[in-house]
C-alpha cells in the first residue's frame, strides 16, 4: 500500500515538473518574443531618427552653401580639357611616303580640333563674362537707387510663379533643378533643396511664390536665378501658397509698405540675410515680415496650412 503510494506520488510529482518545464518554455519564449519585438520597434525608430537627421543635415548643406554664395565666395569650375587624339603606330609594311602622309593628316586633324576646342571654350567664357557683365549693371543701378533705403521685406521681389518642369539635380542628391513661369519672356531655372521634404510630383505644375531679385548663383555646376520661398518647420518643409485667383506674374505686397523692390539684392550688404530672421508663418497660417501680411493685391494673403509658427526660408 505504502509502495502504491510513494509510485503516485512519484507519478504526480513528475507531471508537475513536466508542466512546471512547459510554462517556463512558455515563459521564455514569451520573454525572446517580447525582445525581439522590443529590438524591431527600436531599430524602426532609430532608422526613422537617421533619415530625419540625414534630411536635417542636407538641408543644412544647402543653406550653407547658399549663404556661402550670396557672401560672395565663388565656385571657380575646372576648365574643360579639349581631347587631343593620339597619333597610332603606322604599320611595319606600310611605305614610308604614305606613313609620313598620314601623320601630318593626323597632326592637322589635332591642331585643328584642338582650335575648335579653345574657340568653344572662348564662346563658353564670352557668354559667362556677358552675364556677369548684365547682372553686374543691374547691381549697380540697384545700388544707385536704392542708396540709403532701410532694409525690410519691402525690397524682396517675391512673384507668383508655376513650376513648368522639375528633376532632380544630376550632381546633388539632396537638390531639385525646376523650370519656373514667373511671366517673363523665358522661363527661369530654379535650385532648391526640397529633396526628402516635398515629392517631385507634388512639385510639378504647382504654383508657388519665388524671390525673383537674387543674385543668381551656381549650384552644383546649374545657375539658380532665384529661390522657392517655404514655410520651414523642424520636421516639415512646404512652399507658400499665393490666394485663391492668383495668376502667373502676380506680385507680392507687404502690408503697410508702397516702396517698390530692388532690381537686384546687393549679395555684399547681407539684405536677405538681414531681412530672413523677421520672416515668419503666424499661428493662422499667413506669412509675415514683423508681423505684417505678405498679400497679392484684391486676392488675399499667402499662406502655409500645414506648417504654421515657423520661419520662411
Amino acid at each position: 500500500m505504502v509502495m502504491d503510494k510513494l509510485l503516485k506520488n512519484a507519478a504526480n510529482a513528475e507531471q508537475l515538473i513536466v508542466g512546471l518545464k512547459q510554462r517556463l518554455a512558455s515563459l521564455q519564449a514569451a520573454i525572446e518574443q517580447q525582445r525581439k519585438d522590443r529590438e524591431k520597434l527600436e531599430i524602426a525608430k532609430l532608422i526613422n531618427e537617421n533619415a530625419s537627421l540625414q534630411s536635417h543635415i542636407e538641408k543644412l548643406k544647402y543653406d550653407l552653401e547658399c549663404t556661402r554664395i550670396q557672401n560672395g565666395v565663388k565656385a571657380i569650375p575646372l576648365p574643360k580639357k579639349v581631347p587631343t587624339p593620339s597619333l597610332p603606330i603606322p604599320a611595319e609594311a606600310a611605305p614610308i611616303k604614305s606613313s609620313n602622309k598620314e601623320q601630318k593628316e593626323q597632326v592637322r586633324e589635332a591642331e585643328s580640333a584642338k582650335r575648335t576646342g579653345k574657340a568653344e571654350a572662348a564662346k563658353e567664357n564670352r557668354k559667362a563674362n556677358e552675364k556677369d557683365k548684365v547682372g553686374k549693371k543691374k547691381e549697380s543701378a540697384s545700388n544707385e537707387k536704392d542708396a540709403g533705403r532701410p532694409i525690410d521685406a519691402s525690397r524682396l521681389d517675391m512673384r507668383v510663379g508655376k513650376i513648368i518642369h522639375v528633376e532632380r539635380h544630376p550632381d546633388a542628391n539632396s537638390l531639385f533643378v525646376e523650370k519656373v513661369n514667373i511671366g517673363e519672356e523665358k522661363p527661369r531655372t530654379i535650385v532648391s533643396g526640397l529633396v526628402g521634404h516635398v515629392a517631385l510630383e507634388e512639385l510639378q505644375d504647382r504654383m508657388a511664390i519665388f524671390m525673383c531679385n537674387l543674385k543668381p548663383v551656381k549650384m552644383r555646376g546649374i545657375f539658380s536665378e532665384g529661390m522657392i520661398m517655404c514655410a520651414t518647420g523642424p520636421d516639415q518643409v512646404n512652399p507658400l501658397i499665393p490666394p485663391e485667383g492668383s495668376v502667373i506674374g502676380d506680385r507680392v505686397r507687404l502690408q503697410g509698405y508702397t516702396e517698390e523692390p530692388d532690381a537686384l539684392l546687393n549679395p555684399k550688404k547681407k539684405i536677405w540675410e538681414q531681412i530672413k530672421p523677421d520672416m515668419h508663418v503666424n499661428a493662422d497660417g499667413i506669412a509675415t515680415y514683423k508681423g505684417r501680411e505678405f498679400y497679392i493685391d484684391g486676392k488675399g494673403s499667402c499662406t502655409s496650412p500645414n506648417v504654421r509658427n515657423c520661419p520662411i526660408t
